[in-house]
């Protein structure tokens, strides 16, 4: 078929696309980025900063030693007499006769009357309405008697202790404020010598005279309770002799 000249010419051109394969495989990957070439590292906590280490652990022993040091401190104050003469007041001013029989021995506390009750029997104000023959009687058998007296002896003796603590104004305190503040209520001496760790003398003052109780040390098992380390075991008080020897006066001649 022949063609028109000049009809080649007004046919549109085709477009030829060539790809360089080689160029293609050449071309350079895109470079990963700084976050995406190495892992992230974790950041360094603070508290393994050892700038930090050293002050918190400052911190926590100073916090530990003012919790331990008091503690401790406490601990051994409550094996200590005065702690338990505060038990005795406290147990006083409560009433609580159980509790005021472990902390005092009154047998023994009404043994120790016996000089003394006999002394008022020899005091012109004392029970003179007693016949010769009976005051003599009574004299030879106070340490036998006196215990029967025991409910008489503690009854005054906690009213005593009770009188003491509302005129020094601690009636109301409480049992720590008490055995912190006890010198208030009371003078308080240790034993001499081989004594010095075993015995103790608390004095207190009832209506301007001294009444004095005698401490000694217990590490008896059977304690009610294990703050108990020390027990009265005496009293000097003229005033108890006193009630000790009407009480006896009164109840001796009847048999009693």
């Amino acid at each position: 078929m022949s063609t028109v000249p000049g009809e080649k010419s007004k046919q549109p051109k085709r477009s030829r696309i060539v790809v360089n394969v080689e160029q293609r495989q050449q071309t350079p990957q895109p470079q990963p980025t700084r976050s995406q070439a190495s892992p992230r590292r974790p950041r360094r906590s603070r508290l393994r900063n050892p700038r930090l280490l050293v002050p918190l652990g400052i911190i926590a022993l100073v916090l530990l030693a003012l919790v331990t040091v008091p503690y401790l401190w406490w601990q051994a104050y409550k094996s200590k007499p005065a702690y338990a003469l505060a038990l005795v007041l406290d147990a006083a001013r409560r009433d609580d006769t159980q509790t005021f029989e472990a902390l005092v021995d009154v047998d023994s506390v009404s043994r120790s009357l016996v000089p003394q009750v006999i002394d008022q029997m020899h005091n012109p104000n004392g029970p003179n309405t007693l016949a010769p023959q009976v005051r003599r009687q009574i004299e030879a058998n106070a340490a036998i008697l006196l215990p029967g007296a025991r409910d008489q002896i503690r009854a005054t003796l906690l009213t005593q202790i009770r009188d003491v603590l509302a005129r020094s104004g601690a009636a109301d305190d409480s049992l720590v404020v008490l055995a912190l503040g006890v010198s208030r209520v009371a003078e308080i001496k240790s034993g001499e010598g081989a004594d010095a760790d075993t015995a103790a003398t608390a004095t207190l003052s009832v209506n301007g005279r001294p009444v004095e109780l005698d401490l000694r040390r217990t590490d008896e098992p059977n304690n009610r309770t294990s703050d108990i380390h020390w027990r009265v075991v005496g009293v000097k008080s003229d005033e108890l002799a006193a009630r000790a020897a009407e009480t006896l006066a009164r109840v001796y001649p009847m048999g009693k």
